[in-house]
């Protein structure tokens, strides 16, 4: 048994009764602790560090920016910046569009230099080990080709070169092969901005190291954007598509399996679905269906569940739920339900039956720690404003964190280390429900059962919106 495992194995576990308000437990945290006062330092080399946007030139440029965990060290990192993108280690991905120009670039924030910038380049993916970032990009051709970058050698390699444009969809668990796709430009064009839309042609493989290319299947679908739901084994993965459908969420109407051995693909399911998660280990597949669809092409609204070799889905649940998920920590489907005022959450087992650990706790889907023993939930259904609870998978309630912290909206991130976690805490704009400035930042610590107020300096100069923690 861990050192952790005997220090919470002390603790009491009140267990909380079923459709009851939970009672308080023994020991309540209290609120953060003030940050301490303290004299700027330049920027960590080491981390973690905080990253956050903000806006300049009357809010019509946004910045993204790296700080000490203090709020100490505020380090510009880009102007005209869109959102960040894959991160891996002290690396930090991040796009940005000029001129009407969609392109990324790769922060070192150890080195605290810029060491990739791509103009016209599309999805960088890091490989599982690292070692590489796979991405498209027109650099020497009229199509999308695929590339790595190494960070260490800042090495350049294009790896395919095609008539068609391709997309990277990602890597396989081993880094060896970069999954994409290929597609053209469809005669049929987007009803509300009236650009043309992407036909998807086929799906490739191509080894990272040796060149080696492996075309799996013709793949002939309308879709905006291919993605790998899960790998099912070593060599063989689930993939779905999304295609815009002129409503305000994107939807998928495929499924299907591919090998990268046999270098097949296999049909699972056709139909219209807004959202997907699979059991890796049953194979089981939970789809949620028609909450944004037109009515016509999809009479059945609810949670369905598709088993391996059925081409069916049975429905679960009926409800407008929007998103479901694996929770691979506890072994359930979580599903949410998410109109404004009446956000829900339900937990079923891969045979689909109801899993009540945690049915009326909260409104979000809980986040659990990187070993899998713990449970955070934000935002509860009977208390709005009532902080963090913290639950093992027993479903009993262990902590009770910040209690009283309007908690619905922000972000809670864990240590790698298990440690304890952030929450950066953001507030309405204006009274505005979907706009939020960030307020403050937290860090509570497990072992010391002590929560601390970290950033001051930020809230000071009215940052706009916290977006991560990089821990290298």
């Amino acid at each position: 048994m861990t050192a952790q495992a005997n220090y919470w194995a002390a603790q009491p576990t009140p267990t909380l009764a079923p459709e009851s308000i939970p009672p308080q437990p023994q020991k309540v945290i209290s609120q953060a602790d003030p940050a301490p006062t303290e004299p700027d330092k330049p920027l960590s080399q080491s981390g973690p560090w905080l990253i956050y946007e903000d806006s300049y030139d009357n809010e019509l440029v946004d910045t993204l920016n790296a700080a000490n965990m203090d709020g100490s060290g505020q380090l510009l990192i880009r102007t005209n910046f869109w959102r960040t993108g894959s991160i891996w280690g002290p690396y930090l991905t991040f796009w940005d569009a000029v001129d009407r120009k969609t392109g990324f670039g790769v922060f070192n924030l150890q080195q605290q230099r810029s060491i990739l910038e791509i103009e016209l380049a599309d999805n960088p993916v890091w490989s599982p080990d690292g070692r590489f970032l796979a991405y498209a990009a027109y650099n020497e051709g009229p199509t999308l080709d695929v590339y790595t970058f190494n960070p260490v050698t800042a090495a350049e390699r294009r790896l395919t070169d095609g008539s068609q444009q391709a997309a990277v969809m990602g890597w396989s668990p081993d880094s060896k092969w970069i999954i994409h796709s290929s597609w053209i430009f469809s005669e049929k064009r987007h009803p509300m901005t009236d650009l043309p839309l992407h036909q998807l042609q086929a799906l490739w493989a191509v080894h990272a190291v040796s060149g080696e290319v492996r075309k799996l299947c013709d793949v002939i679908w309308e879709s905006e954007q291919e993605n790998i739901l899960t790998w099912t084994a070593p060599d063989e993965f689930i993939f779905t598509n999304n295609v815009d459908l002129a409503t305000f969420n994107a939807h998928s109407t495929h499924l299907q399996r591919a090998n990268l051995t046999t270098q097949t693909c296999k049909p699972i399911f056709t139909g219209v679905f807004e959202d997907e998660a699979v059991d890796p280990q049953s194979g089981t597949i939970f789809l949620t269906g028609g909450a944004f669809v037109p009515f016509d092409t999809a009479p059945e609204i609810g949670i369905k569940r598709l088993l391996p070799g059925e081409s069916s889905a049975v429905l679960v649940q009926s409800g407008m739920w929007h998103e479901v998920d694996w929770l691979q920590a506890a072994n359930v489907f979580v599903a949410s339900w998410g109109w404004p005022g009446d956000e829900r959450t339900a937990y079923f087992q891969p045979d689909g039956s109801p899993d009540l650990r945690f049915a009326a706790e909260s409104r979000f889907v809980p986040l659990p720690s990187p070993d899998g023993h713990w449970l955070a939930f934000t935002g509860t259904n009977k208390f709005d404003a009532d902080g963090i609870r913290l639950y093992n998978l027993d479903g009993d309630w262990v902590r009770h964190i910040l209690p009283g912290m309007d908690t619905r909206q922000g972000k809670l991130i864990w240590a790698a280390d298990n440690s304890g976690f952030w929450f950066a805490q953001e507030v309405p704009q204006g009274g505005v429900c979907c706009i939020t400035t960030f307020e403050k930042l937290i860090w509570y610590s497990l072992k010391e059962d002590r929560s601390v107020l970290l950033v001051k300096r930020l809230v000071d100069i009215g940052v706009d919106e916290f977006v991560t923690i990089i821990w290298p």
